[in-house]
């Protein structure tokens, strides 16, 4: 039975670490509210439901949210009530508990949220985020936009600068999630407890959407998904095929990234990948890494070595040199030696990257590396993390200490 309510006013929090597919989410709660006359207060203590987004990708950004929860609690109204969504819900369900949260729902029950307060499903998906919506990404938006209004004045400045900090997901771009969960068994991921095994979006309903954005106009498209890579592979396809039908449509203007993509995926097709990422609509690709030893690639549970990595980083630069390379690494995994650390420096260093984010390990319970007894001392992953760190601010974002060629427009436009 629908629980019947006449609360009106809802203040919401969005926790700035989540990812892209979590505010998406995130977004398509807020819209069925005021889609049913709902009103959004910046005030917790007038509102009826205050509505909280999560995330656990570390203990750390788990540990944030939960603070942000209990602060909130001692702030609404005692007849209102605590809404939390995101991956807590189904990864931490007794933390939530204890802080009285009255309802909670994750990335895999949103009709559990709309049938406790009667609300009708969305009259059409959410596809755009709003800047102050985008979290850790606003840092390089910012870049993006200060590049923008330097280009206006045309003042010179040093090329490589407008590749590193190219918008990278903004208010002008659509978010097409094409996918849910993923296939994977990391072991450090605790976001797959929450999201879920693959479910994939229909080819035809992709296409269909696709179309009509860029009748509409609009031409910067991001497909998304915990692992975009993977998709298709549920219902009969991979990502080659749809990447494949995107890159048929007579649409010049396509602008077209890729999100969360699982290296394993590329490699199983990587002659087909190669070129149909050369196509110049292809902007950029993220390619999580996350090691650069085998031996901790293993215990990851990642499907890959650190040569076959390379290897098809190497071949995709050279194939696709104006798809922008993004990728992920993870710092102090349990029983990762100096030396193993170094591997993965020289890996990044040895390869071409526009973005690379370096996450220091932390225990995440469920999951199997937090049954790794032999654990890297804190202080050594915030030394292994502050020196990776560097170096990819010298290699990454100052080019090496290279500013030339000097341009006065954006090379890529």
């Amino acid at each position: 039975m629908e629980r019947e309510t006449t609360l009106k006013k809802v203040y919401v929090h969005q926790n700035s670490d989540g990812c892209i597919e979590s505010f998406l989410d995130f977004k398509n709660a807020r819209k069925v509210l005021l889609e049913d006359d709902w009103e959004i207060t910046d005030r917790p203590e007038e509102a009826e439901m205050l509505l909280v987004n999560t995330c656990v990708v570390g203990k750390y950004v788990e540990d944030h949210c939960l603070g942000e929860i209990q602060a909130l609690q001692a702030k609404k109204r005692d007849d209102a009530e605590l809404v939390v969504t995101g991956c807590m819900p189904e990864y931490a369900p007794q933390r939530l508990a204890k802080a009285g949260v009255d309802f909670s729902f994750g990335p895999q029950n949103f009709a559990s949220f709309r049938r406790r307060y009667g609300l009708r499903p969305p009259k059409k998906e959410a596809h755009t985020l709003e800047p102050d919506h985008l979290g850790p990404y606003n840092l390089f938006n910012w870049g993006g936009r200060l590049l923008s209004k330097a280009e206006a004045l045309g003042l010179p400045l040093p090329s490589y600068l407008y590749r590193r900090f190219a918008l990278v997901e903004d208010s002008n771009m659509e978010f097409l999630r094409i996918s849910r969960g993923c296939l994977e068994n990391c072991t450090y991921c605790a976001t797959r407890f929450a999201t879920g095994r693959l479910v994939s979006e229909p080819m035809e309903k992709i296409l269909a959407r696709v179309d009509d954005l860029l009748a509409s106009g609009r031409r910067s498209i991001v497909l998304c998904g915990e692992d975009s890579g993977a998709w298709g592979r549920d219902i009969g396809y991979t990502f080659a095929d749809l990447l494949e039908k995107l890159l048929s449509r007579p649409h010049p203007d396509l602008v077209l990234s890729i999100r969360q993509h699982q290296p394993n995926w590329a490699m199983k097709e990587l002659p087909r990948y190669l070129e149909l990422l050369s196509d110049k609509r292809v902007k950029s690709i993220m390619l999580p890494i996350q090691s650069g030893s085998d031996r901790i690639l293993k215990l990851m549970g990642r499907r890959y070595t650190a040569a076959q990595a390379e290897d098809m980083i190497h071949r995709i630069h050279e194939a696709a040199p104006q798809a922008m390379l993004r990728t992920h690494v993870i710092v102090g995994f349990p029983t990762e030696t100096w030396e193993e650390y170094l591997m993965t420096e020289r890996l990044i260093r040895r390869t071409s990257w526009d973005m690379v984010l370096v996450f220091p390990y932390t225990d995440r319970p469920r999951t199997g590396a937090a049954r790794i007894k032999q654990k890297v001392p804190t202080k050594e992953i915030v030394k292994r993390t502050a020196r990776l760190n560097a170096w990819v601010l010298w290699d990454v974002y100052l080019n090496r200490g290279n500013p030339f060629p000097i341009v006065r427009k954006n090379p890529m436009s």
